[in-house]
């Protein structure tokens, strides 16, 4: 490019022009043209006056300590490079590696390596293109290649290695220019040095402000020199706003993060004005993404402006509140925070938030909403208490089991909720509901006799699961029953097999209802009795189970007919052996007709 070749134009214009080459060669691909390096040296070629034209540029905007002098200052000193902490100490090393200059040296020599690995690639092209054969030949042999001939393709493979890094390396010695490249390039690093001190020596007050006000400007390399400057100056922020921009863009560099977020946090409880808050604070931090940072360890900030804001009261606040849990975007965790503090709180539309909360899609809402309206206060007979009661009876069917329980916690909180419970013990076709319902007596709801009459029943709920319910809830209210076939109940509900078998004959007819148990445990318990209590009369009923759906319960009803040695169930067993798959149920079909058999 022939205007590379011009001896540079003095002014602001001519370092504006420099700078705009050197964004050029950062984003250069060497494969672009036929002799790449020329398009390096050009650059460099202009590098002595542009860099003294720069100084005196940036010396002169430093002296007039203007805004727009600090302005200027701010746009060039951003696009010039930085050089990392310690790494002027490796651009006098001739030995680094260039893998550690890039790392430690930064932008400067990772555009000129660009460069030199780009020779090298082309100078090195043969002897790649040999290791790459010798490894793919490698490859092919290693299938079924004998140890003798995979060892030699190894050391071929390993000797090409070698020389090709030998060719490197004479390569790189015999062309010492790109260090003197890296060194050239290093002006660069000098140039902004002198900037940024010119920044920070800016003394008037309105200069310094546009320093600050660029914290929160759109160009990040402006906003990150403008942090840098004013960390170097050691100011502190006044205003809200000031502190919210100081702390938000320190909080984009994971060594100021934390003491970020703590400044932040600070910002918050500080801060008196709801209105402020909402409209300014929350939405900043919405847009820097420092709303969710649990996963990382860090403080919820929302969380806990939210709690402030709570703390402040008014209407922004309530109102910010409400619309936080009616959002159909707002994260879980956060609603699940406001519940709580409208728990804590018990503002007048509590109960009608809360209620309406335990419709989310998102199981841990609606867990911290059951869980609030154990705690939200209510005056008995009130359109409200009517409206909880509701909403906890029906979180009685939820689907998920977290939900239930939360439900039954909080409806032993409400001594009013014992007939609607009754009422889904003994009528809900939800077996899920009516087990919850029974769980709910299990402590703290008085012992009345209507709940004891409706838990009795349930004693024979065709769910093996609302049955235990029952019984858990009797026995917690000292309620068992002491009748002969109540407690017989009782103890099948408790699923207390061994208590059922010492009730002898008068548990059979009870043992009997239960072989058609939903349950499969059931179902296999109760035959394992009936074969021990051996009752030959029963044979008929358990030889049912020779075709129940599970494999254990049939093996075991076979065991039980042969313990009941009721020959007449021979053909019974001789049916189910030519239906069953499951060689370990033949085996015991089997040894039961030929025990039959002898009878």
């Amino acid at each position: 490019m022939l205007f590379l070749r011009r001896r540079p134009k003095g002014g602001r214009a001519a370092l504006d022009d420099f700078l705009a080459n050197w964004e050029k060669l950062q984003a250069y691909d060497p494969r672009e043209r036929r002799d790449p390096n020329s398009r390096l040296v050009d650059f460099l070629s202009t590098i002595p006056q542009s860099i003294e034209n720069g100084r005196r540029q940036l010396a002169e905007a430093g002296r007039q300590d203007t805004t727009s002098g600090v302005d200027y200052l701010l746009d060039v000193v951003s696009r010039l490079p930085s050089l990392p902490t310690g790494g002027e100490r490796l651009l006098d090393d001739q030995q680094a590696p260039w893998e550690k200059l890039e790392s430690e040296v930064g932008v400067a020599a990772r555009v000129v390596n660009r460069f030199r690995v780009h020779e090298l690639q082309a100078v090195s092209g043969p002897g790649r293109a040999r290791v790459d054969r010798l490894r793919d030949r490698l490859r092919e042999l290693g299938r079924w290649a004998n140890r003798d001939e995979y060892a030699v393709a190894m050391q071929e493979l390993e000797e090409a290695v070698a020389e090709l890094d030998r060719n490197l390396a004479e390569h790189d010695r015999a062309h010492p220019e790109y260090r003197q490249y890296l060194m050239q390039l290093s002006e660069l690093y000098k140039l902004r040095e002198e900037g940024f001190k010119a920044l920070v020596a800016v003394s008037s007050p309105e200069s310094l402000s546009v320093t600050v006000q660029s914290l929160n400007g759109p160009e990040p390399e402006r906003v990150q020199l403008a942090l840098e400057v004013l960390l170097t100056r050691g100011w502190q922020p006044a205003t809200v706003e000031e502190k919210l921009d100081w702390f938000c863009v320190q909080a984009r560099r994971a060594d100021l993060r934390a003491k970020a977020l703590a400044g932040l946090s600070g910002l918050i409880g500080q801060t008196t004005d709801p209105a402020l808050l909402v409209d300014v604070v929350e939405p900043r931090l919405a847009r820097e993404g420092l709303t969710d940072l649990q996963e990382e360890g860090l403080p919820d900030l929302r969380a806990g402006l939210l709690e402030h804001l709570a703390a402040l009261g008014g209407e922004p606040a309530a109102a910010r509140l409400v619309a936080v849990l009616e959002s159909h975007t707002e994260p879980p965790s956060l609603k699940v925070t406001v519940i709580r503090l409208l728990a804590k709180a018990n503002p007048p539309e509590a109960v009608r938030l809360l209620t309406d909360a335990m419709s989310s899609m998102e199981t841990e809402v609606r867990v911290a909403a059951t869980q609030a309206l154990a705690a939200v206060r209510t005056d008995p007979g009130t359109p409200e208490r009517a409206a909880v009661l509701d909403r906890l009876i029906f979180a009685l069917r939820d689907g998920e089991p977290v939900v239930r329980d939360a439900a039954v916690e909080s409806l032993r909180k409400y001594p009013d909720a014992v007939g609607q419970l009754v009422q889904v013990l003994l009528e809900d076709r939800n077996p899920a509901a009516r087990e919850s319902a029974a769980r709910t007596f299990g402590s703290e709801l008085s012992p009345d006799a209507a709940a004891t009459e409706a838990l009795t029943r349930a004693l024979s709920d065709e769910d093996a699961a609302v049955r235990r319910a029952a019984a858990d809830a009797l026995a917690a209210q000292s309620r068992i029953p002491s009748g002969p076939e109540g407690k017989m109940r009782y103890l099948a509900a408790k699923q207390d097999w061994r208590g059922v078998r010492q009730s002898g004959r008068a548990a059979i007819p009870h043992l009997v209802s239960l072989l058609k148990d939903r349950d499969e445990n059931v179902r296999l318990e109760v035959v394992k009795l009936l074969g021990s209590l051996r009752e030959r009369d029963v044979a008929s009923e358990v030889s049912h189970l020779l075709s129940d759906a599970s494999q254990e319960v049939r093996r075991q009803a076979a065991l039980a007919l042969a313990a009941l040695g009721d020959a007449a169930q021979v053909a019974a067993l001789r049916a189910a052996l030519t239906k069953e798959g499951f060689e370990d149920v033949r085996k015991e079909m089997e040894s039961a007709i030929r025990r039959l058999e002898r009878v």
